[in-house]
């Protein structure tokens, strides 16, 4: 798999979308316990989180008005908590 082409100019909603990227990958490279259950969520938690930061940056910096005012309803509620 090949790593997407970067933008020669990135604006600010490339650079946000990188750094959510990078952080949620970073996160997501766990130590493997050989718990099925356990590596599972260690890996879906920053996968979520990291869906949830994109939809701020649509919010912040996104143009159309459908994808404005249509985020997940999970974006809208409380931070997700992890207890692992």
């Amino acid at each position: 798999m090949t790593a997407p082409a970067a933008a020669t100019n990135p604006g600010p909603a490339a650079k946000a979308y990188a750094e959510v990227n990078d952080k949620m990958h970073k996160d997501m490279a766990n130590t493997f316990t050989g718990d099925a259950d356990i590596d599972f969520f260690k890996g879906m938690i920053p996968h979520h989180q990291g869906a949830i930061d994109m939809v701020n940056v649509v919010l912040k910096y996104g143009k159309t008005p459908k994808q404005r005012n249509s985020p997940p309803k999970s974006s809208r509620r409380r931070k997700p908590r992890s207890r692992l």
